[in-house]
This record gives structure tokens, sequence and C-alpha cells, in this order.
């Protein structure tokens, strides 16, 4: 008898640990997903060449995006379980969108007060892109790294919940 609830027991924490990692895994790579499709096909010229401005509306526009894919991401992996949960997503959410807007804001100002530039000049004089040895790809790197480092932090208050 105590051995077998021992076993139950110890049975009972697998199956938990199991989903929260499969939740964890879900909602992390919903969070890749959200990132790709927000700054990728959803984000239009006007929001590109408008991020560097505070408070105009593309850059809100595109960080809104984000934030909204975070909720939306969230709600799948965790599906809503009552108003706390509700209540930290939403927070979670809004938190994404204020910092991936000063992140990506601090990105074009930067790139833009120094001149650094993704393009450059071939051989031939014509406009190509300059992967090596440009300032502006190691901002937009650090402008990724801090993205994700944000999803991270999530990912460890939602574990945490």
């Amino acid at each position: 008898m105590f051995f077998n609830c021992k076993l139950r027991a110890f049975s009972v924490k697998i199956i938990r640990m199991m989903t929260l990692d499969t939740v964890t895994l879900s909602f992390g790579l919903l969070l890749a997903l959200k990132h790709f499709v927000a700054d990728g096909p959803l984000q239009t010229a006007y929001m590109y060449v408008n991020k560097g401005k505070f408070l105009h509306p593309g850059g809100l526009i595109h960080a809104g995006l984000h934030g909204l894919g975070t909720l939306l991401a969230l709600v799948i992996a965790g599906a809503v379980v009552d108003h706390l949960f509700l209540t930290a997503f939403l927070l979670l959410a809004l938190a994404d969108f204020v910092i991936h807007y000063f992140v990506d804001m601090t990105k074009v100002r930067l790139t833009k007060k120094y001149g650094w530039s993704g393009m450059g000049k071939a051989a031939d004089g014509s406009a190509c892109l300059q992967i090596y040895n440009n300032a502006f790809f190691v901002a937009l790197m650090a402008d990724q790294c801090l993205h994700f480092a944000t999803y991270v932090v999530i990912l460890a208050v939602i574990v945490a919940l």
C-alpha cells in the first residue's frame, strides 16, 4: 500500500513535469513563430520607416502586433484558466509591447545617428547588402537578442505562475 501511494505520487509528478515542459516548449515555439510573422510578413513599410519616431502610429502598430501575438500565444499554449491567468497574460503581452517598442526605436535611432546601414556598394557601384563587418547587422542582432531575451523572461514568469 505504501509503495503504491509513493508510485502514484511519483507518476503524477512526472505527468505534471511533462505537461509543463510541453506547454513551455509549445509556448516558446509560438513566440518564435509570432516574432517571425510580426517582424516579417505583417510589418509594412509604414511601420518599418516610422519605428524610430517616438509615439508614431507606425511603431506603435508594429509593437502592438507583437503584444497581440504574445497574448494569442499565451492563450493558445495556456488555455486561460481563470481571471488571474488572464490578468497575468494581459500584463505580459503589454510588457512585450512596451519592450518591443523601445528596443526597436533604440535600434533605429542608433543606426541613424551613427549612419549604420545594411546597404553598401558592389564593385560595379550598384547597391548590395553588406553582411560582414557591418555595424548595422551587429545592431540588428543585438535587437533580436533583446527580443528573445524578453521571451525567455516571459516564459520564466509563466513557469513561475
